[in-house]
């Protein structure tokens, strides 16, 4: 204290023995002042630098980074999953042989192995080669006298008159009659819409007519209108009008007055002579009455527009069901269970990222919790929050894997049985097809236990295994998820069955299969994030000024 009092003392004294005030230190104190500030920004412009330039390279790198992990952060994710799921089995096993963690983590990853993905993997395989069994077995004629069989049962298969007719409207529409070789066309073409008026008016019990509509020889058509005898019925006395009138018009126009020589001299060198076809827009105008005619006669028939559509869309032609039957194959064939030099790629891949996920989960259970705390520190989120986070990620997982797989594992399994005893084909690929669908909300495996039922019936005129299926199905298959689920969640799942529902189909649009159970936990986060947003907000709005 002393010696800070006796400093100012000797200032003064030095002040009032110059008689003048302490100038020079003010300067200098000034100058030191404005060095530093000078200093300052200098030093804070290199920390922003410094700290823009190392943000820089960390995206580089972890861009660089995305693209070597891309091909395995499915797998990863899934080992991720697997050791939440699988983490208590462990706990068991590591008390079993205290100080042995590695070997805990490994007998494990083997019981895991050989429980769960060896079981699954030869399933899996098994219903593949049914698939490509079942796609080499298509045969075009049998699917198409199978629908057939469901059309007749459900009282919408049409007659092939009606096919025959509308044919050759179509056919009559879009070919010119000023050509003479599409004359005779159109000449034929109206003898087989009268063949087929004659063979519908059979089949629909309809009234029959006299020549004028009835089928008559091609050189034999000639204006008998007048001699037409019209049906009671409306529409058909419709259709048959329009084709008497058709035919009448296209006798008179086809027919080209004879001319002499000369006046076809003349008549090239003057360029008057008429189109061969005189009549073309009347013509037209006709045939689009006789097609308004019948689509009336079919609704009369059919009981309404509505339903002529929907047996219009059900009786293909056998060129379209061709066509239809070979794009499907081809689909499946190519996207879906391709065979060759893709079909090894896509095994070698698929065992690559087994591998990857198996070596995954043995890490993930010996470190997982050092590597979570080192995410923590490297992570600027609050401690709190990240913890909330891994909770809410174990919760959602054990909540949402263990209810949808065993659910799905149960109603697979369910699905099975009742379809090797209802004599079905293909046991091992409706097994699986049962089991991945039962993960869809509100689709489950009523999307193949109803369709086997409906195939037992329509198809294989089975009307008992028909209905002991689908009861079995409706009763037990289907109702497994409705005791299940309820036992495992006990409440956890707070997802909403909307969400649930859209986040499995977004899932699946984005991810892939793998969607099915990615898309519910992305939502799951979403909450809780919004939950930590808004508690966040809420101490922010309560802190004081």
């Amino acid at each position: 204290m002393s010696k800070k009092k006796k400093r100012p003392q000797k200032n003064t004294s030095r002040q009032s023995e110059a008689g003048t005030p302490a100038a020079p230190l003010a300067s200098d104190s000034k100058a030191a002042l404005s060095k530093a500030q000078i200093a300052k920004p200098s030093n804070l412009f290199t920390q922003y630098f410094s700290f823009a330039l190392l943000l820089v390279i960390i995206i580089l790198v972890g861009i660089v980074f995305y693209e070597v992990m891309a091909n395995f952060l499915v797998p990863l994710f899934l080992a991720a999953i697997m050791v939440v799921v699988f983490r208590p089995w462990y706990d068991w096993i590591r008390k079993q042989i205290p100080g042995r963690d590695s070997i805990a983590a490994l007998l494990t990853s083997l019981s895991v192995l050989l429980i769960v993905l060896v079981p699954l993997g030869t399933l899996l395989t098994l219903a593949a080669v049914e698939c490509q069994q079942v796609l080499r077995q298509v045969n075009s004629a049998k699917v198409i006298s199978s629908a057939g069989q469901v059309r007749s049962k459900l009282g919408l298969d049409l007659p092939p008159a009606v096919r025959a007719i509308e044919s050759e409207i179509q056919f009559l529409g879009d070919n010119n009659p000023n050509d003479q070789a599409n004359q005779n066309l159109h000449r034929v073409g109206l003898y087989e819409i009268k063949s087929a008026a004659a063979d519908l008016a059979s089949v629909w019990d309809l009234p029959k007519v006299e020549s004028g509509v009835a089928p008559t020889p091609a050189g034999d058509l000639e204006d008998d209108a007048d001699s037409t005898t019209l049906a009671t019925s409306t529409p058909w006395q419709e259709f048959n009008q329009s084709l008497a009138e058709l035919a009448e018009l296209q006798t008179k126009s086809f027919s080209e007055p004879e001319m002499s020589d000369a006046e076809s001299k003349v008549d090239r060198e003057v360029g008057t002579r008429q189109p061969r076809f005189a009549n073309l827009h009347e013509y037209k105008l006709e045939l689009g009455d006789l097609a308004v005619s019948f689509d009336k006669l079919k609704a009369d028939k059919l009981g309404g527009k509505p339903m002529a559509w929907v047996a219009s869309a059900l009786n293909p032609t056998a060129e379209q069901s061709e066509a239809y039957l070979q794009q499907v194959t081809s689909y499946l064939r190519d996207s879906l269970f391709s065979i060759g030099g893709r079909g090894l790629t896509v095994s070698v891949l698929l065992l690559a990222s087994t591998v990857v996920m198996v070596v995954a989960f043995y890490f993930f259970l010996l470190d997982g919790r050092s590597m979570l705390d080192a995410f923590k520190g490297l992570s600027p989120i609050d401690d709190d929050h990240e913890q909330e986070l891994v909770d809410e990620f174990a919760r959602v997982s054990r909540a949402v894997v263990m209810a949808t797989l065993l659910s799905a594992l149960a109603q697979g399994l369910l699905a099975g049985v009742g379809f090797y005893f209802a004599g079905l084909d293909s046991i091992f690929l409706l097994t699986v097809l049962s089991a991945v669908l039962a993960m869809v909300p509100f689709v489950g495996a009523a999307a193949v236990w109803v369709p086997c039922a409906l195939y037992l019936y329509f198809v294989d005129n089975d009307l008992t295994t028909a209905l002991v299926l689908a009861v079995y199905g409706a009763g037990v298959i289907s109702m497994a998820d409705n005791v299940i689920k309820p036992i495992v969640l006990h409440g956890q799942s707070n997802l909403h069955p909307l969400f649930a529902f859209l986040s499995v189909f977004g899932g699946v649009t984005a991810l892939g299969p793998i969607g099915i159970l990615i898309g519910p936990m992305v939502v799951a986060f979403l909450q809780t994030l919004l939950k930590i947003l808004r508690r966040e907000v809420n101490e922010m709005g309560l802190t004081p000024d």
